[in-house]
């Protein structure tokens, strides 16, 4: 998704970004960035940020999204935060 020559380096955390994607489609039942019609609309709409409303979502799942989601590698969750989350971590009662 994010590949373009804007997006040269890719590491692990590029799977992260993935793995939030994929747990906002599933609760939100749509995608975090709309639904853009180019290439262009898509890296814009990730640079500036998906939209995670937090009155309509756990505290805990809005802190993971926001860590995964992160336009910034270096200020995205690694897999050792996304691990250590308490959105991970939380046993259902």
């Amino acid at each position: 998704m994010l590949c373009n020559d804007e997006f040269t380096h890719t590491s692990h955390k590029i799977d992260i970004f993935s793995i939030g994607v994929i747990i906002y489609e599933l609760y939100y039942g749509r995608h975090p960035y709309g639904k853009p019609t180019n290439k262009r609309q898509l890296i814009d709409s990730i640079k500036n940020g998906a939209v995670i409303q937090n009155n309509k979502i756990d505290n805990d799942l809005c802190i993971f999204l926001k860590g995964c989601l992160n336009f910034d590698s270096k200020d995205r969750y690694d897999l050792l935060q996304c691990i250590k989350s308490q959105f991970i971590k939380d046993d259902p009662e």
